[in-house]
């Protein structure tokens, strides 16, 4: 018997070494995949007839007990939950079987078919790894309005892959003359705002889904209309606000809305301005298709910065993936 658990060891350890040194191309980066790695396998006499599976789970930032966890067996789905000490057991009958585990925004971990043989006891570890799902931040753009006529370098550090810019961003910034009615002057040019867009991984975005709006789809416009007075937008910039994202969401019967102000929005992207402005509003809107997911949402309130002196003022957003209530 203990030859047979031997070549057992010897031959999961095989199979599943494969697993746990997997790497999958993301976007611009090589992302670690999830792992599952058999640390251990002994007799058990307690129940001869079956195996026992006893898996530790480990998840970035230790929140593996909240996520949901779930393990399929050839395809069948339970859900699993661990202990205080990060294990749950499963005992089965002895037989070949595909492992694999999964939780919320995280990569899953798969085994090959194996024979788990009766009077074992397996001990696995699972290494969970987060998922990166490519948020698309559109349309941030960044009005200028200074006191009077004014040189100014604004620089841009994005948490994730700049895309497009309009004027184009060097390394230096961007060097822009502004004027007090909104247009900004850069390379013979003349432009209504500064652009860019980009993509960052969603799992950098920390959203507060407790707080936000349900809103319907033929309510869109009055909504944003009344919403963005609040927070501070002129009409000029509440209209270009309204024509870029209503016809993107109204595809939707219901949509949950989140907005990031501020310094909140360095979760984004930060910017440098020199000479730095008096109020500075940055706003960054976060929706998703509401379909049902984490009950009462609670209306955000709104307090903004009063327009005195030189205003930079900044918008943009992403559609989320997650589906919410």
């Amino acid at each position: 018997m203990l030859k047979k658990i031997t070549l057992l060891v010897h031959s999961l350890l095989a199979v599943l070494f494969c697993f746990a040194n997997k790497r999958e191309d993301i976007g611009r980066g090589v992302w670690k995949e999830s792992t599952a790695t058999v640390t251990k396998i002994v007799p058990n006499k307690t129940k001869p007839n079956n195996v026992v599976l006893i898996v530790n789970v480990k998840c970035p930032g230790d929140a593996c007990a909240k996520k949901g966890l779930k393990m399929a067996m050839n395809g069948i789905e339970v859900d699993v939950k661990p202990d205080k000490n990060k294990n749950f057991v499963h005992v089965f009958k002895p037989g070949k079987f595909k492992l694999k585990f999964s939780g919320p925004s995280y990569f899953a971990a798969y085994t090959d078919s194996i024979n788990f043989e009766k009077g074992t006891k397996v001990f696995i570890t699972v290494q969970f790894e987060l998922e990166q799902k490519n948020l698309h931040t559109r349309k941030p753009v960044i009005y200028l309005y200074p006191h009077e006529k004014t040189e100014v370098n604004v620089q841009l550090v994005y948490n994730g892959d700049l895309e497009f810019t309009y004027p184009e961003y060097t390394a230096g910034g961007w060097d822009v003359t502004a004027n007090p009615n909104g247009t900004i002057e850069a390379d013979g040019k003349q432009y209504n705002y500064l652009f860019w867009d980009g993509k960052m991984d969603q799992n950098k975005l920390n959203v507060d889904f407790s707080s936000g709006f349900v809103v319907d789809s033929k309510s869109l416009v009055t909504f944003l209309e009344s919403t963005l007075a609040q927070i501070g937008f002129n009409s000029k910039e509440s209209a270009d606000f309204i024509t870029y994202w209503v016809p993107l969401m109204q595809v939707n019967e219901k949509n949950y809305i989140h907005f990031i102000l501020n310094e909140d929005y360095n979760q984004v992207a930060t910017i440098n301005v020199s000479p730095e402005p008096n109020c500075m509003l940055r706003v960054f809107m976060v929706w998703t298709k509401a379909s049902g997911g984490l009950g009462d949402v609670l209306p955000q309130a709104f307090v903004p910065c009063k327009r005195e002196g030189f205003t930079l003022i900044e918008w943009g957003g992403s559609e989320y993936t997650l589906q919410v209530k």
